[in-house]
């Protein structure tokens, strides 16, 4: 009976480190941010993936319309979005973008 009562801590052990390892992959409390940098476009049709590098990181971007991308391509911007997903190499951390406009 012993061995039948064994697996109880041990699922619950189990069950912590789980949701401890989900905690850990969630990104800063959904925020407003505000980034500048460049708007690049990697990868070919159909699977383009359209990021931003700044002075010290590269960014996923989604919400921009490809058309936008293509007008904005290469260009200084400045965007504005929140973080859904952080840096999971090898995944860049993930920007929803609310807004994106050229650099004057």
């Amino acid at each position: 009976m012993r061995g039948n009562q064994l697996w109880k801590p041990v699922a619950a052990g189990l069950l912590a480190l789980a949701m401890l390892g989900a905690c850990a992959q969630q990104p800063e409390a959904a925020r407003p941010l505000t980034l500048q940098g460049t708007l690049l476009l990697k990868g070919s049709a159909p699977k383009t993936m359209q990021v931003l590098q700044t002075a010290s990181a590269q960014y996923q971007l989604s919400g921009v319309t490809p058309e936008q991308a293509d007008t904005l391509q290469r260009q200084r911007v400045t965007v504005t979005g929140t973080l859904v997903r952080a840096a999971q190499p090898p995944l860049l951390p993930l920007i929803e973008v609310s807004r994106i406009e050229a650099l004057k």
